[in-house]
């Protein structure tokens, strides 16, 4: 399924993606790359992601996506969610992000960058000793950003970081301040 609807500009709704048979991909990376135009995909919430090892850029540049709802995703598997949720600016929410069970090796650098209205993240399921990496790009230039619930994981996160990868915090936390003035 990688890149199925890859580059469909005029696409503006997705319906019966549920009626797929999705148990066995192994690869749904850039599957809605760049649909500028989508707006809504009925069924997201109902495919089967659990042999999923790739969903980087999954959804790139969705520039007219409002919501997404992964409350049924499974991503026990996957090992590449870079730039999963990347560039959507009129995505306001994000349904389900408190119920993935990620893997600790799971590379995801980026996976929600440059979503610009949403302002409110659940991830009070994420691991405190796990995904150390993936706090450093959360805010990265998505501006809006309100309130973080479970962020006393990301805290107790911040702790366990690396020098090198607290600095790449710590750097990126400055951007966000410095945007926001």
């Amino acid at each position: 399924m990688s890149s199925m609807f890859y580059y469909c500009q005029k696409l503006k709704e997705i319906k019966g993606l549920n009626k797929i048979n999705t148990s066995n991909v192994k690869d749904m990376s850039y599957m809605f790359y760049s649909c500028e135009n989508l707006k809504e995909i009925k069924g997201l919430n109902k495919i089967d992601t659990s042999n999923v090892k790739d969903m980087s850029c999954m959804f790139y540049q969705c520039n007219k996506l409002e919501y997404l709802d992964l409350s049924n995703f499974n991503m026990s598997n996957a090992t590449d969610l870079s730039s999963m949720i990347y560039n959507c600016p009129k995505l306001k929410e994000i349904k389900g992000l408190n119920k993935i069970n990620l893997k600790s090796d799971a590379i995801m650098s980026q996976l929600i960058y440059n979503n610009k209205s949403i302002d409110y993240l659940d991830l009070s399921n994420i691991n405190k000793n796990e995904h150390s990496l993936f706090i450093s790009y959360i805010l990265n230039n998505s501006k809006n950003i309100k309130e973080i619930k479970g962020k006393d994981n990301l805290i107790e996160m911040m702790k366990s970081l690396k020098e090198n990868e607290l600095e790449t915090f710590i750097f990126s936390i400055l951007i966000k301040l410095n945007e926001n003035k």
